[in-house]
């Protein structure tokens, strides 16, 4: 009798395992599936979503001076957004490929002609001697030069002509972020709501301080690095496309990518003062190399007002997102992993240290 109880029992033990692991394996499936059918718009919807978190507050306060719905002022952002970001952008990509268009085009005629190096290059400290040297080298003949730099052009050509390339898929995707994002900030209440009970499932009962916390995370680093790099970048921009600074949306690039892995730009903007002051008149490359420089350290006064105060994040965390993202994604990826390696990193610290509340009160408290 036993015997058969305990049979039955295992039988019945053997069939719930058997049940449940095909359960798990069908809902697997199931996940596995949505995430490769989400997976084209993975870059579109997190950078949707940090636009949306950053930018609500600004959402909440247009509504409350205008008087009119959310939906007004998502769609007044949008438009701002749009003409603050994706026409200059869209300048300094046309700059870009025309850089290269008539740099090849150039070069085919044999009609480059590169102006001899100013006597004072070679006095730069540590760099001018060598600086000096091989411009001199491309002034003289620059089929010689070429060759003997082949390997280097090489390399450099194909950097251009793939970031050239991507640049309007990332235009585009840019748009459609924009416009993603308002349509999230509309939605702003029922998706937060979402979140929390998501959460909850997974963290028992405290999905509202994860999420709290998350949304102060995406805020301070959205507003105070990469809203900061964007500022930096888009004020240096007009400046070198009026000097006719050679590969202009190359540089205000670089710009960009340095303020956002929190480097600083004066590593960029440093060359391109010298080679305006070689072939400008002394005046317009001082007014120049004044507002460069005011640009390349505005973010001295810039991080106090933008930076979020309750959320501590290291340098080195937004380097190696920001790096990783753009590996991993793109130009897109270097704003949108900077956030997602910032906040992983964020919530694996009160993991650790077992003090969610606290900081999720801090970090309401700061906003």
């Amino acid at each position: 009798m036993n015997t058969n109880d305990e049979k039955g029992q295992h039988d019945l033990l053997v069939k719930g395992v058997i049940e449940s692991a095909i359960k798990i394996s069908l809902l697997g499936l199931m996940l596995f599936w949505c995430f490769q059918i989400i997976k084209p718009f993975i870059s579109l919807i997190l950078w949707g979503g940090i636009l949306a978190v950053a930018l609500y507050p600004a959402c909440i306060l247009i509504k409350n001076k205008t008087g009119r719905g959310k939906g007004f002022a998502a769609t007044l952002i949008s438009i701002a957004l749009l003409a603050i970001i994706i026409a200059p952008m869209a300048m300094l990509s046309s700059s870009m490929i025309d850089t290269g268009t008539q740099i090849s085009e150039n070069y085919a005629k044999g009609e480059i002609n590169i102006p001899a190096p100013s006597e004072s290059v070679a006095d730069w400290p540590l760099i001018g001697e060598k600086v000096y040297t091989t411009w001199d080298m491309f002034n003289r003949s620059i089929k010689d030069a070429a060759e003997h730099f082949k390997p280097q052009i090489k390399e450099i050509g194909k950097w251009v002509f793939t970031m050239s390339t991507n640049t309007g898929l990332t235009l585009l995707l840019f748009i459609a972020s924009i416009i993603l994002s308002a349509v999230l900030m509309v939605n702003a209440g029922p998706i937060k709501s979402a979140s929390i009970k998501i959460t909850e499932r997974l963290t028992k009962k405290q999905g509202e301080d994860i999420v709290n916390l998350s949304i102060a995370t995406i805020r301070s680093v959205a507003q105070g690095v990469i809203g900061i790099a964007i500022i930096q970048a888009a004020l240096a921009a007009p400046a070198l496309l009026l000097m006719d600074v050679p590969a202009a949306g190359i540089w205000a690039l670089a710009i960009l990518i340095l303020a956002i892995v929190q480097l600083p730009p004066i590593i960029a903007i440093a060359p391109i003062i010298f080679y305006v002051f070689s072939v400008a008149d002394s005046t317009s490359a001082i007014i120049f190399s004044i507002y460069l420089l005011l640009v390349g350290f505005s973010d001295t006064f810039l991080k106090p007002l933008l930076l979020g105060r309750g959320v501590d994040v290291p340098m080195l965390v937004i380097l190696v997102g920001a790096i990783g993202g753009m590996i991993f994604s793109g130009i897109v990826g270097l704003f949108t992993g900077a956030v997602v390696l910032a906040l992983g990193y964020t919530l694996i610290q009160v993991w650790i240290n077992d003090d969610l509340s606290e900081k999720a009160n801090e970090a309401k408290q700061a906003e």
